[in-house]
Formats: structure tokens, sequence, C-alpha cells
């Protein structure tokens, strides 16, 4: 609390600043000014306006003022709409202002994103607030409102654009016979799927057919494991096993590992992570947050995680440190340990020149391992190697001292494409999230609590744009989707049985004694 105090200031007080009310927060939407002063403002109250006001409200106020964020709105956040009374009211607005000529450019911007079928979902429902389902208020304005319908008719709207039966946890695209057709290897529970990618320059391992192969995951180290991450990774233990003892399959990985540069391999992981990280949109941090700390049965947070993509790359992250420790301890030559080893160490600084922290992170963890760490023999043989100084620089970039400081001003000075390391700017969120209230003692809104919040997500989002220019290798991302995953504890036995503990001193010196007698 100390840290974030000192990163954060007097921002973790109730009194700081001034409360808001809900028509003040708007007025500043709809402020020139404030807009040019704050121009994250409309993301940032998009994310997170359905902590302190319902959708309907929201509608209701923007038309009172004049629509002035409907269109990113409508764009980015159509599941908010999922409710039919906030959809009934937009559609009297636009019916409303379809009578005057000099508002129709407003009308034909908004009505396809109206007129469309109304979200399968709401995703948000389980930690922000929803519309009521009585609707007897708004037929009654209309009623009384003496409105004539204009270019859109309201009751063939709603007649033909009702609500579909919430399927959350089915994919839109999946059909009945989508089981039938063979996978091939993917990343984060397949949110990843490389079947379309392009074929590559370059092979690394000779060709063999995936039948279904989810790359595997760890819910130790990392990021916090949730109940929705352990499910979600339960799911991504690959189905598909070569036919090979454990000696032929290490052989086999070594080999392929081996032959890949260590650049092509560091570009092949920011490949997936940039993937991963694209598809990642403001509220998912949210909902990672707020979903598991307000819902009672699961049922809600699985809805909100079962697509999430924030969950999927913290299940991404365990997978990449599981798969770095599972390379180095089924190594059962000491040889071969350390050049595995040296050949991470060595990734590790080609992800850093690639400014890919997330992945950096995950090859550091895997490393600073407990099962890896207890390989004495292994770690020494490396420290003679010349990328071992490289490696503890890395491991100074990415300590943990004063809450990840160096990191932090690595960060700031980093321009785009760049992969931040979620998994301390999801920590900050968590610390906002839980230091201040959603309101004031007045009642009044705590803006600065969403404001704060909502420049943490958007200073990971301005990473995204422009992108890496990376072909991906279908091989050698197949090699590492379908890599077999030890367990924890398989990893620690393993470690132990490659290099045995060593009897303590006082040990030896009792047995000495024993058997002087």
């Amino acid at each position: 609390m100390f840290i974030l105090n000192q990163l954060f200031g007097s921002y973790f007080s109730d009194s700081f600043g001034i409360g808001l009310t809900s028509e003040d927060v708007v007025d500043r939407l709809l402020s020139i000014e404030y807009n040019k002063t704050d121009e994250n403002i409309i993301p940032i109250f998009l994310t997170f306006f359905r902590k302190f006001m319902k959708p309907y409200e929201l509608v209701k106020m923007l038309v009172d003022r004049i629509h002035s964020i409907f269109s990113l709105w409508l764009s980015h956040y159509w599941n908010d709409f999922y409710g039919p009374h906030a959809r009934k009211h937009i559609i009297l607005f636009l019916d409303r202002i379809s009578k005057y000529e000099y508002l129709t450019p407003i009308c034909d911007s908004l009505a396809p994103l109206v007129v469309r079928e109304p979200p399968s979902y709401d995703p948000d429902k389980s930690w922000g607030l929803v519309d009521d389902e009585d609707d007897n208020d708004l037929e009654n304005e209309k009623k009384d409102s003496a409105y004539a319908s204009g270019t859109f008719s309201v009751s063939s709207y709603i007649q033909h654009h009702q609500p579909t039966p919430p399927s959350p946890l089915s994919s839109p695209t999946t059909n009945e016979h989508s089981c039938e057709l063979p996978r091939r290897a993917e990343f984060a529970g397949g949110l990843i799927n490389i079947d379309n990618v392009a074929k590559p320059k370059h092979h690394y391992a000779p060709s063999f057919k995936i039948t279904a192969s989810i790359a595997s995951t760890r819910t130790g180290g990392g990021w916090t494991s949730s109940l929705g991450t352990q499910l979600l990774a339960s799911s991504f233990i690959s189905s598909f096993r070569q036919h090979r003892s454990d000696k032929d399959q290490s052989s086999y990985n070594y080999k392929v590992f081996m032959k890949a540069t260590d650049v092509t391999i560091a570009d092949q992981l920011t490949w997936i992570e940039a993937e991963l990280f694209s598809r990642i949109k403001p509220r998912e941090f949210i909902r990672n947050i707020w979903s598991s700390s307000v819902s009672n049965d699961g049922s809600s947070f699985m809805e909100s995680s079962s697509n999430n993509a924030v969950t999927a790359s913290i299940a991404h992250f365990n997978f990449i440190s599981a798969w770095v420790v599972t390379m180095i301890i089924t190594q059962t030559r000491l040889n071969k340990r350390v050049s595995v080893l040296e050949k991470f160490m060595s990734i590790a600084v080609a992800l850093r020149n690639h400014n890919n922290y997330n992945s950096l992170m995950a090859i550091l963890a895997g490393i600073n391992s407990a099962s890896v760490l207890r390989l004495k023999q292994t770690r020494q043989a490396v420290c003679t190697k010349k990328v071992f100084k490289q490696f503890q620089s890395l491991e100074r970039l990415m300590s943990t001292d004063k809450s990840f400081s160096s990191y932090r001003m690595a960060l700031k000075a980093t321009g785009a494409p760049g992969i931040p390391y979620l998994g301390i700017h999801n920590q900050d969120l968590v610390s906002l999230a839980e230091a201040n209230k959603d309101f004031r003692a007045d009642g009044t809104i705590h803006w600065e609590k969403f404001r704060l919040m909502g420049e943490t997500i958007m200073a990971t989002m301005k990473f995204k744009y422009p992108g890496y220019s990376i072909e991906p290798d279908t091989q050698l991302l197949t090699f590492i989707a379908d890599s077999h995953i030890l367990s924890e504890d398989e990893q620690y036995k393993r470690s132990i049985l490659i290099e045995p503990r060593l009897a303590s001193s006082s040990t030896n010196r009792i047995r000495d004694l024993w058997l002087r007698m």
C-alpha cells in the first residue's frame, strides 16, 4: 500500500477532489474544452459507467443533451443494449430526429449500428448495473408524446429484433457440425488458431498431422489464478501425444528447439502474444477483476470469462512459463540442460529487443521457478556463458523492487509496437478498485477512481498500434502449442530425479561418527 501511495499519492483518499453526480460526468463528456484537456475521458467513461449508471439512464441523458458518443458506444459496447429498454429508447430518438433534415447525418450514422441483431448475451451483467425488465414507462412516454412515426417503425423494430436466448459459453461461429472438423494446434484455448496461417519458409520439424492440440497451462506462478483460469486451463491440456517414449520425446524436442534460432523463437512467441494482445478490449480488464468478486454462484463469472482475452492471456502466460520449465527438466543429460537454459536466456534477450515484456516475464518466471532454481549444477555451468550477464540485466529490469519501478521506467521510454507485462498492470487495477469505493460519503460518484483505472488501461492499450510485422511459422508454432506440459508436482519430481538432493554436512558427520563406533 505504501508503494501504491507513492505512485498515486492522495488519489487513495476519499476526500480527494470533488465528487460528481451522473449529470456532472455526462456534462464533462459533452464539454469541448474538457475533452481537449482529457482525451481519454470518453473511452474511460464507456468502460466504467455501468458501475454507477444503468444503460437506459445514460441513453436518456444523452438524448436530452444531444448525442455525442453514441457512435463509439454502439460500435464497441453493443452488449450494453442487450435489454430492450435502451434499444427502444434510442430507436425513439432516431425516429424523432429523422423528421429534421439537419439531423439526417446523425440519423444515417447511427441507424446501421442500431438496426441490427441484438446482442446474444451481456458479459457485463455480473458486475454492472442492468436495465429494469419493466418498460411501461417508455411505452407511456411514447403515447403521451404525440409522437408520429418518421423514418423508422418502432413497433416493427421491436417485433423483428427480439434478443436471442443467451449462449455465452459457445462461440458465435459454432455449429452442430463443428465438432466433426479436425483442428490444428491452438493457443489460449482456441482463441489463437493457426489453421489459416501461411506456410512456413523454414522447416524445423517433420510434418505431422494434428487432430486436436491445445496449448496446456498451469495455475501456479505468473498471474494470480482464479476459478475461471483454472477451468480454462483444464480445457487446454492437449489430447494429442506423439507415440514416443519419454526419452525419445525429450530428444526430439531438444533437436527441434535447438535447431531454431533464438530470434526465430522470440519472433513466434511475440506473434502469439501480439495476437492475444490485439484481442483485448478495455472492459475485459474490469470483467476479469469485478466479475469474479461479485459473482455468487460462478455462472455469471464463467459467462464473462469464457471468451475473455485477458483470462486467455493469463493462461497463456502460465503455459509459456511451464513450457520453459518442462523443456529444461526433461533433459536428463547435464550438457543438454545447460544448452536449453542458455538458449532460453538468449530468447529472453531477443524478447526484450522486441519490447515483448509479457513473454519476457513468462520466460523469467519459468527459469526462476523452484524446479529450475534448485538445479545447482545446471545453473553453475550457465554462469560462465556470455549471455548470463545479459540475463542478469533482464532480471534487474523486471525486478519486483519498488513495484516494478525499473520496468515501469523502461515502458515509458518504449514506443509501439510493444506488449506490456499485463500482470503488474492488472494488479494496479485490483489495488485501485479495492482502495476506493465507487461512491463517496455524500453519494456522489468517485470519478477519480474510475479515471485512474481508465488511465492505467489506456496506458497499455496504446501499444497495440502500430503492430508487429512478423510472419507466423506454422511448424514452430505447432511444435510449441503441442508441447506436453508437466504439472508443478511432476516438474519438481523430475527436477529431483535429474539432480538429486545432496546430503547435508551435518548428516555426513553423524554418519561418519556412527561408522567409527
